[in-house]
């Protein structure tokens, strides 16, 4: 007897063409959906970033303070009740005290304001800043920021004890003298240059001043005597005080002989 064969299934022609036209729907189906994230995506960004705050920076009068640096303060937990701030600065208010500021992100967050050459810093931590929250729902909002009795106004005329020339570019360190309680201590530091000529510092506490520039001496707030004794300098808020200084070039080392 002859075996029977078996009858070998052929793939049609008409189901090869059916599987092509779903691999091609596929691939528009997919090209589709990476076109709208990709529409979304800046969407959704402008959208998150999208708050505004609005307000007046105030003196202890309730006067306008111009030209205030108005800036964001972020806290973020550190560690069991320790906390980091995080400071971004946007710009100035205008002459009647106003400001805006645009494009923020949602959350929460002070409004914080200074104007160091006027003596307006928040040395010791006492400003309270208003807090606001932005959400999709309501982004917009408005403050008023008042900042406490200003500091004391320091204006060093630095110049070269050589040449007599004139020094625009140089750096104030000062350290609040607090022996009695050094851990309430503060320090800080200004640099300068022809268009910052005026810094600020804390009123009504004993200041060590030292004066730096590339190239020059360290110089040091003293008596004048030999050897000089470092003195105290104390503002009182809103005085002003001409600091004059006089900075020694660095003696240059001979190079080594042959």
């Amino acid at each position: 007897m002859g075996q029977k064969q078996r009858d070998i299934p052929v793939a049609k022609e008409e189901d090869g063409d059916t599987h092509l036209e779903w691999e091609r729907l596929l691939m528009r189906l997919t090209s589709v959906a990476l076109y709208l994230l990709l529409l979304a995506a800046p969407m959704a960004l402008s959208q998150s970033r999208d708050g505004t705050v609005t307000g007046t920076v105030l003196d202890e009068r309730n006067q306008p303070i111009p030209d205030a640096r108005v800036c964001t303060v972020v806290s973020h937990p550190v560690k069991s009740n320790q906390w980091t701030s995080e400071k971004q600065c946007f710009g100035h208010t205008d002459i009647t005290g106003q400001f805006q500021i645009q494009h923020l992100p949602m959350g929460t967050f002070s409004v914080s304001a200074e104007k160091l050459e006027d003596g307006y810093a928040d040395f010791n931590l006492t400003n309270v800043f208003p807090t606001v929250t932005l959400t999709p729902e309501e982004p917009f909002a408005t403050v008023v920021v008042k900042l406490e009795p200003q500091g004391g106004i320091l204006v060093p005329f630095v110049k070269d004890k050589v040449t007599g020339k004139r020094l625009f570019n140089f750096m104030v360190q000062w350290t609040v003298d607090n022996s009695d309680n050094p851990a309430n201590g503060c320090a800080g530091g200004a640099g300068f240059s022809q268009l910052t000529t005026r810094t600020s510092l804390p009123k009504g506490k004993d200041i060590l001043l030292e004066v730096t520039a590339r190239g020059y001496r360290k110089w040091v707030y003293s008596d004048g005597a030999e050897p000089p004794r470092p003195m105290r300098l104390r503002l009182q808020s809103g005085e002003q005080r001409v600091l004059k200084v006089e900075l020694e070039p660095e003696v240059k080392s001979a190079p080594p002989a042959q």
